[in-house]
């Protein structure tokens, strides 16, 4: 009798340490990941009208990070950039936007339906963007549309991709 508790101890000890060894042999199955998108609203508005066919140029980054915690983890991401319903104000006014990503002091163009951008694990990455809004109409006040959110919804959707 002691010899088959002792076998039964023995195999339960091993089985409930097996269990732990795959948790921690596979971290990314419980490792949360996202794309952060920083908007700053640094343009080239110099007075409170906007006038027809003036752009307004809205700046951010998407990082792999917050503070000191990086993604430990490639993300890949994608834009979804949709006007808003013409029920706001501003929203109900004509405009055109185009997205750029940047690198340095060259702005490429990219389709934000199909652009698929990826941030690199274990360090700080960053990417930059430039959404650039073209006011169509006359009348515009700077104030009503220096928050992109008044007119446009833009969320960035992110995956791990795990090798």
């Amino acid at each position: 009798i002691i010899y088959l508790l002792l076998v039964c101890v023995l195999i339960g000890a091993r089985t409930s340490s097996r269990m732990v060894g795959q948790v921690a042999k596979n971290p990314a199955t419980i490792q949360v990941a996202k794309p952060i998108m920083d908007l700053v609203v640094a343009n080239n508005i110099t007075s409170a009208n906007i006038l027809p066919n003036q752009t307004v140029d809205y700046k951010f980054n998407v990082n792999n990070f917050q503070g000191s915690v990086t993604t430990e983890t490639k993300v890949q991401f994608k834009f979804n950039i949709k006007r808003k319903p013409a029920a706001a104000a501003v929203a109900a006014r004509n405009y055109t936007f185009k997205l750029f990503e940047v690198s340095g002091t060259t702005e490429t163009e990219i389709n934000p339906t199909t652009y698929t951008g990826i941030l690199n694990s274990g360090s700080n990455e960053t990417k930059s963007y430039i959404l650039r809004v073209t006011w169509l109409d006359d009348g515009i006040d700077y104030n009503s549309v220096k928050d992109v959110s008044a007119f446009l919804d833009i969320t960035v959707d992110g995956v791990q991709l795990i090798s």
